[in-house]
Protein backbone atom coordinates (compact mmCIF):
# COMPACT_ATOMS: atom_id res chain seq x y z
CA UNK A 1 0.00 0.00 0.00
CA UNK A 2 1.11 3.49 -0.68
CA UNK A 3 -0.10 6.69 0.71
CA UNK A 4 -0.14 9.89 -1.26
CA UNK A 5 2.69 11.97 -2.65
CA UNK A 6 4.55 14.79 -0.93
CA UNK A 7 1.85 17.45 -1.46
CA UNK A 8 -0.87 15.24 -0.05
CA UNK A 9 1.15 14.27 3.00
CA UNK A 10 1.69 17.95 3.74
CA UNK A 11 -1.90 18.90 3.03
CA UNK A 12 -3.40 16.02 4.97
CA UNK A 13 -0.96 15.60 7.86
CA UNK A 14 -2.61 13.61 10.61
CA UNK A 15 -5.00 11.69 8.38
CA UNK A 16 -4.72 7.99 9.04
CA UNK A 17 -5.28 6.85 5.48
CA UNK A 18 -3.15 4.67 3.30
CA UNK A 19 -3.61 3.62 -0.30
CA UNK A 20 -2.24 1.60 -3.17
CA UNK A 21 -0.64 3.80 -5.81
CA UNK A 22 0.60 7.38 -5.92
CA UNK A 23 -1.02 10.74 -6.36
CA UNK A 24 0.32 12.69 -9.33
CA UNK A 25 -0.13 16.11 -7.78
CA UNK A 26 -2.97 18.48 -7.17
CA UNK A 27 -4.91 19.64 -10.19
CA UNK A 28 -7.89 18.93 -12.38
CA UNK A 29 -11.38 18.11 -11.25
CA UNK A 30 -12.62 14.68 -10.32
CA UNK A 31 -15.53 12.98 -12.01
CA UNK A 32 -17.31 11.80 -8.90
CA UNK A 33 -18.45 13.20 -5.57
CA UNK A 34 -17.09 11.21 -2.61
CA UNK A 35 -19.00 12.67 0.29
CA UNK A 36 -18.26 15.11 3.06
CA UNK A 37 -17.06 15.17 6.60
CA UNK A 38 -14.78 12.19 7.24
CA UNK A 39 -11.01 11.99 6.89
CA UNK A 40 -11.47 9.41 4.15
CA UNK A 41 -13.90 11.65 2.28
CA UNK A 42 -11.54 14.63 2.44
CA UNK A 43 -8.62 12.59 1.14
CA UNK A 44 -10.90 11.00 -1.48
CA UNK A 45 -11.89 14.44 -2.69
CA UNK A 46 -8.22 15.30 -3.11
CA UNK A 47 -7.72 12.10 -5.13
CA UNK A 48 -10.51 13.00 -7.55
CA UNK A 49 -8.98 16.45 -7.99
CA UNK A 50 -5.77 14.62 -8.94
CA UNK A 51 -7.73 13.09 -11.86
CA UNK A 52 -8.32 9.72 -10.24
CA UNK A 53 -11.69 8.11 -10.80
CA UNK A 54 -13.74 6.55 -8.03
CA UNK A 55 -14.48 2.91 -8.83
CA UNK A 56 -18.23 3.23 -8.34
CA UNK A 57 -18.91 -0.42 -9.20
CA UNK A 58 -16.49 -1.63 -6.54
CA UNK A 59 -17.99 0.79 -4.02
CA UNK A 60 -21.48 -0.52 -4.82
CA UNK A 61 -20.43 -4.17 -4.42
CA UNK A 62 -18.61 -3.57 -1.12
CA UNK A 63 -21.11 -1.70 1.06
CA UNK A 64 -19.63 -2.95 4.34
CA UNK A 65 -16.40 -1.08 3.58
CA UNK A 66 -18.18 2.24 3.09
CA UNK A 67 -16.63 4.74 5.46
CA UNK A 68 -13.38 2.80 5.83
CA UNK A 69 -12.21 2.26 2.25
CA UNK A 70 -12.43 3.94 -1.14
CA UNK A 71 -11.19 2.50 -4.44
CA UNK A 72 -9.89 4.59 -7.33
CA UNK A 73 -8.59 3.85 -10.81
CA UNK A 74 -5.73 5.87 -12.28
CA UNK A 75 -4.10 4.99 -15.59
CA UNK A 76 -4.85 1.31 -15.15
CA UNK A 77 -3.68 1.19 -11.52
CA UNK A 78 -6.06 0.34 -8.69
CA UNK A 79 -5.63 2.61 -5.68
CA UNK A 80 -7.23 1.74 -2.36
CA UNK A 81 -7.58 4.37 0.36
CA UNK A 82 -7.96 2.68 3.73
CA UNK A 83 -8.54 3.86 7.25
CA UNK A 84 -7.13 1.62 9.99
CA UNK A 85 -9.93 -0.51 11.42
CA UNK A 86 -8.11 -2.79 13.87
CA UNK A 87 -4.75 -3.47 15.52
CA UNK A 88 -3.45 -5.12 12.36
CA UNK A 89 -4.22 -2.04 10.28
CA UNK A 90 -2.62 0.19 12.94
CA UNK A 91 0.58 -1.89 12.78
CA UNK A 92 0.63 -1.42 9.00
CA UNK A 93 0.55 2.35 9.37
CA UNK A 94 3.29 2.35 12.03
CA UNK A 95 5.63 0.32 9.81
CA UNK A 96 5.07 2.18 6.53
CA UNK A 97 8.15 3.49 4.75
CA UNK A 98 8.67 6.71 2.82
CA UNK A 99 9.88 6.02 -0.73
CA UNK A 100 10.61 8.21 -3.69
CA UNK A 101 8.78 7.26 -6.87
CA UNK A 102 9.84 9.55 -9.68
CA UNK A 103 9.35 13.09 -8.43
CA UNK A 104 6.82 12.09 -5.75
CA UNK A 105 7.36 10.82 -2.23
CA UNK A 106 4.94 8.14 -1.13
CA UNK A 107 4.32 6.14 1.99
CA UNK A 108 4.68 2.48 1.11
CA UNK A 109 3.49 -0.44 3.16
CA UNK A 110 6.25 -2.87 4.09
CA UNK A 111 6.55 -6.07 2.08
CA UNK A 112 5.67 -8.11 5.17
CA UNK A 113 2.50 -6.13 5.87
CA UNK A 114 1.47 -6.30 2.22
CA UNK A 115 1.88 -10.10 2.30
CA UNK A 116 -0.11 -10.44 5.53
CA UNK A 117 -2.91 -8.22 4.25
CA UNK A 118 -3.15 -10.23 1.04
CA UNK A 119 -3.15 -13.54 2.93
CA UNK A 120 -5.85 -12.17 5.24
CA UNK A 121 -8.12 -11.46 2.25
CA UNK A 122 -7.20 -14.74 0.55
CA UNK A 123 -8.59 -14.16 -2.94
CA UNK A 124 -6.85 -15.93 -5.86
CA UNK A 125 -5.39 -12.66 -7.11
CA UNK A 126 -4.06 -11.95 -3.59
CA UNK A 127 -2.04 -15.18 -3.63
CA UNK A 128 -0.56 -14.22 -7.00
CA UNK A 129 0.44 -10.85 -5.52
CA UNK A 130 2.04 -12.53 -2.49
CA UNK A 131 4.04 -14.92 -4.67
CA UNK A 132 5.38 -12.02 -6.73
CA UNK A 133 6.49 -10.13 -3.60
CA UNK A 134 8.11 -13.18 -2.01
CA UNK A 135 9.90 -13.92 -5.29
CA UNK A 136 11.16 -10.35 -5.58
CA UNK A 137 12.08 -9.68 -1.92
CA UNK A 138 12.99 -13.23 -0.77
CA UNK A 139 15.53 -13.38 2.05
CA UNK A 140 15.03 -9.73 3.01
CA UNK A 141 11.63 -10.54 4.55
CA UNK A 142 11.30 -10.38 8.32
CA UNK A 143 10.04 -13.94 8.77
CA UNK A 144 9.68 -13.61 12.55
CA UNK A 145 7.29 -10.69 12.09
CA UNK A 146 5.43 -12.57 9.34
CA UNK A 147 4.96 -15.68 11.51
CA UNK A 148 3.91 -13.65 14.56
CA UNK A 149 1.13 -11.87 12.67
CA UNK A 150 0.18 -14.90 10.55
CA UNK A 151 -0.60 -16.72 13.81
CA UNK A 152 -2.77 -13.86 15.04
CA UNK A 153 -4.59 -13.63 11.70
CA UNK A 154 -5.09 -17.38 11.32
CA UNK A 155 -3.12 -17.59 8.06
CA UNK A 156 -0.09 -19.60 9.24
CA UNK A 157 -0.73 -22.49 6.84
CA UNK A 158 -1.07 -20.09 3.91
CA UNK A 159 2.15 -18.29 4.85
CA UNK A 160 4.06 -21.57 5.25
CA UNK A 161 2.84 -22.73 1.86
CA UNK A 162 3.87 -19.48 0.13
CA UNK A 163 7.29 -19.39 1.80
CA UNK A 164 8.06 -22.95 0.64
CA UNK A 165 7.51 -22.14 -3.05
Amino acid sequence: MLTTGRNTVRSHRGLGACHMGTAPGDGGSGPSRIGEGTELDRLGTFMTKAEMEVDETWQQWNPLLRGSQLRFQYRGVTIDLLLPRDRRDQAIFRRRQKKRLGRQYCWVVSSEDFILQKLKFGRPRDFEDVISVVTRVGDKLNRKYLRQWAGRLGVTAELDYILKL
